[in-house]
C-alpha cells in the first residue's frame, strides 16, 4: 500500500485557495492595525477601505472558486489552467496596490513638470496585471467548461 504524499494533496488548487481564505478571513477577525486602510483613487473619486474589510471581501472569492474547484475535481480539467487561474487571484492585491495613494504619491512626481513616461508606464503596468487576472478568470471558466466536456476521470489508475 502507497503511503500518500502530504506535500501533494496540499498543492491541489482548492486545498491553496481554503487557506487563503482561511488565513484572510483570520487576518480580518484580529487585525495588526485597526487604522491601517488602502486609499483608492479612481479617476474623480476616493475610496478608504479598512484592511480587515478588505481582507474579509477577497476571502469570499478565494472560498468561492475553492468551492467550484472542491466540486469538479473529478472532472479530467488541465492542470495549467488552474494554476494559471491561482496565479490571477494574486493579482488582486498587486492591483489594489497600483491603485493605491501609496503607490502614486511614490511613483508620480509630484512637480508642475510631471514626467508623463511614468504616468504611462504606471498605467501600461496598471493594465498588465488587469489582463493577466482576466486572462487566468478566462482560463477558469474554459477549464471549467472543457472539464465537463471531457468527462469525469478514469476510477481505474492508469499505468
Amino acid at each position: 500500500m502507497k503511503k500518500p504524499n502530504i506535500i501533494r494533496g496540499f498543492l491541489r488548487p482548492e486545498v491553496i485557495l481554503i487557506l487563503l481564505a482561511l488565513g484572510l478571513a483570520t487576518a480580518a477577525l484580529f487585525p495588526w492595525d485597526i487604522n491601517n486602510s488602502i486609499d483608492i483613487h479612481l479617476h474623480d473619486t476616493y475610496y478608504v477601505i479598512a484592511i480587515p474589510h478588505m481582507c474579509m471581501l477577497l476571502s469570499v472569492p478565494f472560498a468561492f472558486a475553492a468551492v467550484i474547484y472542491f466540486l469538479t475535481r473529478n472532472f479530467r480539467q488541465w492542470t495549467v489552467l488552474k494554476y494559471l487561474h491561482l496565479l490571477s487571484l494574486g493579482m488582486i492585491p498587486v492591483l489594489l496596490y497600483l491603485h493605491s495613494t501609496d503607490f502614486q504619491m511614490s511613483y508620480y512626481p509630484s512637480s508642475p513638470e510631471a514626467d508623463f513616461g511614468r504616468m504611462k508606464s504606471a498605467n501600461l503596468l496598471t493594465l498588465a496585471v488587469a489582463l493577466i487576472f482576466v486572462l487566468g478568470q478566462v482560463a477558469f471558466l474554459v477549464n471549467i467548461i472543457a472539464g465537463f466536456i471531457r468527462g469525469k476521470k478514469s476510477a481505474v489508475p492508469q499505468q
